[in-house]
């Protein structure tokens, strides 16, 4: 972690340097600073830009030179992978991944069937496997991931746990981001576009000064991280909403986000947003249309449907790697 150099610009000069995160360098010139992480990492978040503009301060509620954005820089490795449907992972693989790496399965029932394997791409498993019991068909489901993560100023009287826990919150996340990255994203399936939170968490909490009204009153703040995923069927489908998020896209998806917080009545404004690159995860689930009733041992049907199920399975594991890497290139 490094800041090499700070210039303020000729309007507005910042009296403290920009905060370096972990794992990064700056490179800072006429009011704006570049992130450049560390070798090993990626931007994980964010667009590694920090600028100099005045913002209300947390202290003074005044107006104040402040640094302005926030970025991520994640390792590029794998920790060890969770156990999932059964699956566990290998023992040469309980120390985590490089980029790249692979971890076959271990079903926990010896009569199960393993489908798929743990596959690490920039930080994160975008293939995970399963176990199939006997009798139960598998099928292979990709989300397109991603989060993001912001300040949240509370104008009412919510306080930062019941960001995190608050059901009608939960509910008000999963429909702001629907309404930024759903509508519209073409070549996406309009019609079943719906996104699903997975995790809400509080990474800090305190409380500032509200900085415009009267009177002045300190009102609770809190960083606040949103991982959501979007059930997708095809790689030009998961690459229109990840549009949504990266490049031009995502200051787009920033406004859209803001102002659907506001159209849904929250008491909360939003600032320093950061948006995750998203990745598209390839998983397996017991399957609900192809559940099929246990033949006797003995029965030849019962040998063939299972064999030419896990050919069918097996091929689509190859395909769900093609699938993640051509993802990638269309978003890099």
């Amino acid at each position: 972690t490094m800041l090499e150099s700070s210039t303020s610009s000729g309007e507005v000069t910042c009296s403290e340097a920009p905060s370096v995160v972990a794992n990064s360098t700056l490179k800072c010139a006429q009011g704006s600073c570049q992130a450049t992480c560390d070798p090993g990492f990626y931007l994980a978040a964010g667009t590694g830009v920090l600028r100099c503009a005045l913002k209300s301060s947390t202290s003074s509620g005044r107006a104040a030179a402040l640094w302005q954005g926030r970025y991520e820089c994640r390792n590029m490795s794998c920790p060890a992978p969770q156990a999932v449907d059964g699956a566990q992972p290998s023992p040469s693989c309980k120390s985590g991944l490089a980029d790249g790496g692979v971890c076959l399965p271990v079903c926990q029932q010896s009569t199960a069937t393993a489908m798929g394997v743990w596959h690490c791409s920039m930080g994160k498993y975008v293939l995970q496997p399963a176990c199939a019991a006997a009798g139960v068909a598998l099928e292979s489901q990709q989300a397109m991931q991603s989060a993001v993560s912001f300040t949240a100023l509370m104008t009412g009287n919510q306080s930062a746990e019941e960001l995190q826990s608050s059901p009608e919150f939960w509910a008000t996340w999963e429909s702001s981001i629907t309404a930024s990255i759903c509508n519209p994203a073409a070549g996406a399936s309009q019609t079943r576009c719906s996104v699903k939170v997975t995790s809400v968490t509080v990474l800090a909490a305190g409380r500032r000064l509200r900085a415009h009204g009267s009177p002045r009153v300190l009102t609770a703040a809190a960083l606040v991280r949103i991982e959501f995923e979007i059930l997708v069927t095809s790689v030009y489908e998961a690459n229109a909403y990840a549009q949504a998020l990266t490049g031009s896209g995502m200051e787009g998806f920033k406004n859209k986000f803001a102002h659907a917080l506001r159209s849904a009545s929250v008491d909360a404004s939003v600032e320093d947003m950061a948006v995750e690159t998203p990745a598209v995860v390839q998983m397996y689930r017991a399957s609900t249309a192809m559940q099929s009733t246990t033949l006797p041992p003995t029965d030849n049907r019962t040998k063939r449907t299972v064999a030419s199920s896990a050919i069918k399975l097996r091929v689509a594991a190859v395909y769900s790697l093609c699938f993640s890497l051509l993802f990638v290139s269309l978003i890099g």
